[in-house]
């Protein structure tokens, strides 16, 4: 999620920035130790509502209050991770969009995707971030299904370091995707294709 969707979702309801509504933005620049005391500043503001893009704003914000509405966008698997007790009925004051549900299958579709887009794809990277438990999770979905579909996957930590990680992917791979690492200052998925 980005703040430029979000003000445009916004304006599409009505709510014009500085006219009916005002948007306090807080970004943790990929450190994720920050996102609690945002949080906390935000709560002090006396905000109507947060609004979190990943699993590691989210968890800070439902332990923060259990009054302020919540609503993510971008998460992964919120009912594993402790976010939400079902997707149907969420309960409590979280809600919000999620990137998948748990459980192999979701971002194994991606290596599937891939392999549709180019059936002759027998090795390609997944970039995760070690410092976000979720990107664990899609990485071993991707593993599994890349070993059923044969194609070799690599995998590379681009939490630190982004550009090294795609540099490193560069002409060594035929396709690849990112999971969700919102701890990087970077979108939070990145395919990547290259031609042999």
């Amino acid at each position: 999620m980005t703040i430029d969707a979000l003000q445009k979702g916004l304006r599409d309801l009505g709510y014009v920035e500085g006219a009916n509504v005002i948007i306090e933005a807080r970004f943790a620049d990929g450190r994720p130790e920050r996102i609690p005391p945002m949080i906390d500043e935000l709560l002090r503001l006396k905000v109507d509502v947060l609004v979190v893009g990943s699993n590691l704003a989210a968890l800070p914000a439902k332990r923060a209050t259990t009054t302020v509405p919540i609503v993510f966008a971008g998460v992964f698997d919120p009912i594993a991770s402790g976010i939400v007790s079902s997707l149907a009925r969420p309960g409590g004051n979280v809600t919000g969009v999620t990137m998948g549900v748990g459980g192999t299958g979701f971002a194994g579709k991606w290596v599937e995707l891939l392999k549709t887009m180019a059936p002759g794809v027998s090795h390609a990277a997944v970039l995760w971030n070690s410092g976000n438990p979720f990107s664990g999770l899609q990485t071993k979905e991707v593993q599994a299904t890349a070993q059923t579909l044969k194609v070799k996957v690599d995998v590379i930590d681009a939490g630190a370091n982004l550009d090294g990680a795609l540099a490193a992917v560069a002409g060594t791979t035929e396709g690849g995707q990112a999971p969700q690492a919102s701890c990087t200052t970077r979108p939070s998925t990145t395919v990547i294709a290259t031609g042999r």
